[in-house]
């Protein structure tokens, strides 16, 4: 009823520094929901998690999946003409990690189960 505003407020109050969201999908009633981002410090992640817990519009969601994969560096550039000069590779700085967050949402078990 209230679409996917509370949702994207949500994501936007609780983003820690060094954290940030790439992509998401939420269907509709968000019962259904991946939460694509990066960040260079693994650390914030479990806050992050903690923080859209406190959020109305998460809570009730425990996270099924979560995949992290570091960027592998590129490879530096080459000469594009033969025996001409390259100037040496900057240093690079550190890479983000990527993540994909699963939730589900947990069903209240019943009485006398």
């Amino acid at each position: 009823t209230g679409g996917f505003a509370d949702y994207l407020r949500g994501f936007a109050r609780q983003a820690p520094e060094g954290l940030w969201l790439t992509g998401f999908t939420i269907k509709s009633g968000g019962s259904d929901m991946e939460i694509r981002g990066s960040m260079l410090d693994p650390v914030v992640l479990p806050e992050y998690i903690r923080r859209l817990g406190n959020e109305k519009v998460f809570q009730g969601r425990s996270f099924a999946s979560l995949t992290m994969n570091r960027a592998e560096p590129s490879a530096p550039a080459r000469a594009a003409v033969p025996g001409a000069a390259v100037a040496p590779a900057p240093t690079p700085g550190p890479r983000p990690i990527d993540f994909v967050l699963m939730p589900k949402l947990i069903e209240p078990k019943e009485a006398g189960r």
